[in-house]
This record gives structure tokens, sequence and C-alpha cells, in this order.
């Protein structure tokens, strides 16, 4: 994390240079290196913060479960196997799960709720914590496709 608030400081201290002072030659070509070294570094950071363990999951919504009894918990199962492996999932039906309590989580139940009706193609991701529920991965991504 630290590294990350380092590499965060130093693009900002380069973004922060005037066009003038970026474009400067003789200063240009060294700025450029740094930015592409930064650059370089944040995507590799960021394929390896992907990389961690999450479910990945493109395709349809088999179910959506939900009730009084679960306190604005909307459970999802998926028609296959999400990729990825998440260390708190012991459920064996449900793939993720999302609070629509939240502001947030009723976007994000309204936005599956039109893909599952619609039978479209859905991206979910879940984080590696069970926090919503202690059995399923939390739902951080709904991308519609």
């Amino acid at each position: 994390m630290r590294e990350l608030a380092l590499l965060n400081d130093w693009m900002l201290e380069l973004l922060s240079l005037s066009l003038d002072d970026r474009c400067d030659i003789n200063r240009g070509e060294r700025q450029m290196k740094k930015l592409l070294t930064v650059g370089t570094t944040l995507i590799c950071l960021s394929a390896a913060q992907v990389a961690q363990a999450a479910y990945d999951f493109t395709g349809t919504i088999k179910q959506l479960y939900m009730g009084p009894s679960y306190s604005g918990k909307v459970f999802i199962e998926v028609a296959s196997p999400p990729t990825g492996s998440v260390g708190c999932d012991t459920d064996a039906t449900f793939d993720f799960v999302l609070d629509a309590t939240t502001a947030e989580g009723k976007v994000s139940y309204s936005a599956l709720l039109s893909a599952y009706l619609a039978g479209r193609t859905v991206r979910l991701v879940s984080s590696d914590t069970c926090t919503v529920h202690s059995t399923v991965p939390n739902l951080i991504v709904v991308a519609l496709k």
C-alpha cells in the first residue's frame, strides 16, 4: 500500500508540471521516461490487484434470490461458474451477494434485475470479502453488455 501511495504522489508531481515544462526537450525526455516507468508500474500493480482473489463472471444470471427475512440482501446465482477464487465462499448455490439497502446496492440491483428479465449478458466481479453475507462474496462490479 505504501508503494501505491508513493507512486500516486510521484504521478501527481509529474502531472502538476506545466505543459511547457513537460514538453521542454532537455527535461521532456527524462520526464517521459519517468512517466512511462510510473505508468507501466501502475498497470502492473493494477493487474496484480485484479489477479488477487476475486470472482469474475461474464454471462447470464440464473437466479436472483431475496426476501423480507434477508434484510435487503440480494443473492445472485449465475449460469456457469465464475472464474477466480474467493477464500470466504462456502455457499454451494450463490456466487455473489449485494446489500440492496444502500444507494449503490439499489443501483446495482436495478441493473441486475433489468438484465435478468431481458436475459442480457452481464459482467460481475466480486471482492475477496464476505461482509454482506458470511458465505458469499460481495458483488463490487456490475457491467451490462
